[in-house]
């Protein structure tokens, strides 16, 4: 398979929404050397040559106006238009039956405008969006790129109007862990003279303590995270978007998911790069096995891999 032009080898008149589609989770996090925040190994540039074709892009201000930095909460990852942009550009100009899906969020809630949407389209091929989502066939986005805007301004296609399973946090798992171990208490019998007439030589003993009971203690402590609870949302999600034959929007199915609960993850880190293993495991048996039944999602991954990838294009042929 050309991963490259697997969209060129589709009909013009399939509707995108009825399309699988890999995609990558905070796409830019590649390299990114701060703990906690990488969730890719590719970067864009191989993203893109591997199949990868819906993008996770978030933006802040760079402190000028109409210039812009790629984020991951507040770490930044590189500029806008020389980090992501041009790598776009230069793929669809390569491979210009080919389009790419492209979800931009204003990062750390920052307030953006219509002139802020209008600056970050300016130089990408968007689709002008003429159409319902549910009407768009692949013949007219060819070349283009098609917006799912998160920015709370005009243009592109609301986040909110698709149906998304976003369930990032992983619940952490506790266990009563035995601190204090449970000791009886432990005497010893010691003797002292005490003698009498008849026998000046007697004896007699008392038992004395030489340690306290000491009770045991236990203390609640994290030992794993729920990485089975994010299957099944996965999976419910995946066969709800089967059993909808007649889709109006696109099915968002978030397979990242990281520690719900910042304190503990110096005791069993972060999860995301195990998530990220097994959410992949998962996905590929799933895909490997429901080959005959077309899917239509998107599928936002952490450390996706090639034959996963190609799994998921497969579903569309």
């Amino acid at each position: 398979m050309d991963t490259r032009e697997w969209i060129t080898k589709l009909s013009d008149s399939e509707r995108i929404v009825d399309l699988t589609i890999p995609g990558t989770h905070d796409s830019m996090t590649a390299g990114t050397p701060v703990p906690f925040t990488e969730t890719q190994s590719w970067s864009v540039a191989q993203q893109l040559q591997r199949g990868i074709r819906f993008f996770d892009i978030r933006i802040d201000r760079a402190g000028i106006e109409y210039a812009y930095v790629l984020k991951h909460g507040i770490v930044p990852l590189g500029e806008y238009y020389t980090g992501f942009v041009k790598d776009v550009l230069l793929f669809l100009q390569s491979h210009p039956n080919e389009f790419l899906i492209v979800s931009l969020k204003n990062e750390n809630n920052q307030t953006f405008t219509n002139a802020d949407y209008e600056a970050l389209s300016r130089f990408l091929p968007t689709y002008k969006c003429d159409k319902d989502l549910k009407d768009v066939t692949v013949k007219d986005v060819r070349g283009k790129v098609v917006v799912l805007n998160r920015m709370g301004v005009d243009g592109g296609y609301k986040w909110d109007n698709q149906s998304i399973q976003d369930s990032f946090e992983l619940d952490v798992i506790y266990k009563e862990i035995v601190i204090i171990p449970y000791m009886r208490e432990t005497t010893q019998r010691v003797y002292y003279p005490k003698p009498t007439l008849s026998n000046p030589f007697n004896f007699e003993h008392v038992e004395v303590m030489i340690t306290p009971e000491i009770k045991e203690r236990t203390q609640r402590a994290p030992v794993g995270m729920d990485f089975g609870k994010k299957t099944k949302q996965i999976e419910e999600h995946l066969k709800n978007a089967i059993s909808n034959k007649k889709k109006t929007n696109f099915n968002i199915n978030f397979c990242s998911a990281v520690n719900g609960e910042g304190k503990t993850f110096p005791l069993i880190g972060s999860g995301v790069s195990l998530n990220a293993n097994i959410q992949n495991e998962f996905l590929l048996d799933f895909f490997t096995k429901k080959t005959q039944k077309k899917i239509g999602a998107l599928i936002f991954l952490d450390y996706p891999n090639q034959e996963l990838v190609n799994q998921i294009i497969g579903n569309n042929f």
